[in-house]
């Protein structure tokens, strides 16, 4: 390991020295600011990686080592789930960062995410994670820094136990707009690990309805309007490809036909309507934007069915 890396290894390791002691003490105040203090190393290590620096493996060999060593940290079978909770809401969004360095960085970063997913509670990630994604460092604006949040999104969504639709509900909006952004400027490649994210958070809305005891008329109609979003935006994304993603529409077409949508219904407008209505019940214009493919064929349909 070189100087440099050593360097960050020993302020890594008083970073999180720092943060564990003021935790286990019960000293907020103290803890807040070691956090930061954190986050403000990660952040100027991640910044190192995208500053175009002319010892690119050198700065990628570092950020890796950082990773490497919060994972293993995190996964220590002696570390207090107080402190597990501390990093959680600040962490995700500060490795996420490091996705966008290469390759084994984004392995890294997304397990460190994983992790707190797996660890923590759901409905905080939930909100965790939501945050991330609509507060992005300048510079991380893009598909890579989204990826990993967005896959950990959908391993949260399964592990809700109590009221599912109304986390998935808040969440939503949040990845529709991730996607309408980074896809409205595709780039092939870097795009494809996205769009199965996206993928993957309708195959966890589909395990949600499958677990329910009863049909949540609500979260099936919820999950038929971000299939129909999803399908939209992807499909304008691709454009000529099609042929390429026809496994992917195929799929999303059968999460369709699962929320009830028929493709007579489709064609008509009816259950595109319906399912608007009945998410949209009070004053939810805001809301109900994110969803903006569903409304307008609702609302071009709906004038269809009036008398002239």
């Amino acid at each position: 390991m070189s100087a440099p890396e050593n360097i960050d290894s020993l302020r890594l390791q008083q970073a999180l020295a720092s943060c564990s002691q003021s935790i286990a003490n019960g000293d907020f105040k103290q803890s807040q600011e070691s956090i930061s203090e954190l986050v403000h190393f990660l952040d100027s290590v991640s910044d190192f990686i995208s500053s175009g620096t002319n010892d690119e493996e050198g700065a990628e060999n570092s950020a890796f080592e950082v990773l490497s060593e919060i994972y293993h940290y995190l996964i220590s079978p002696s570390l207090d789930q107080a402190i597990t909770d501390a990093l959680a809401f600040e962490l995700p969004k500060a490795v996420a960062k490091f996705a966008c360095g290469s390759t084994r960085c984004f392995e890294n970063a997304e397990r460190i995410i994983n992790h707190f997913v797996e660890v923590c509670s759901p409905r905080d990630m939930v909100s965790i994670l939501c945050e991330a994604m609509t507060s992005p460092s300048d510079g991380f604006n893009n598909s890579f820094y989204f990826t990993p949040l967005l896959g950990a999104l959908a391993k949260v969504f399964e592990v809700l136990k109590r009221r599912p639709f109304e986390q998935v509900k808040a969440a939503l909006p949040v990845v529709l707009k991730v996607l309408e952004v980074i896809l409205s400027d595709p780039e092939e490649d870097e795009d494809m690990d996205l769009i199965n994210k996206a993928i993957l958070i309708a195959n966890s809305l589909n395990t949600i309805c499958i677990k329910l005891d009863h049909k949540d008329e609500k979260l099936f109609a919820l999950f038929g309007l971000y299939v129909l979003q999803i399908t939209a935006l992807i499909s304008n994304s691709v454009g000529s490809e099609t042929s390429r993603w026809s496994p992917i529409m195929l799929q999303l077409s059968h999460f369709l036909h699962y929320c009830g949508f028929t493709y007579l219904d489709l064609i008509t407008g009816h259950e595109v309507g319906m399912a608007v209505d009945l998410i949209s019940q009070g004053d939810e214009d805001d809301y109900m934007r994110c969803f903006f493919v569903c409304q307008l064929w609702s609302s071009y349909y709906s004038t269809l069915e009036r008398p002239f």
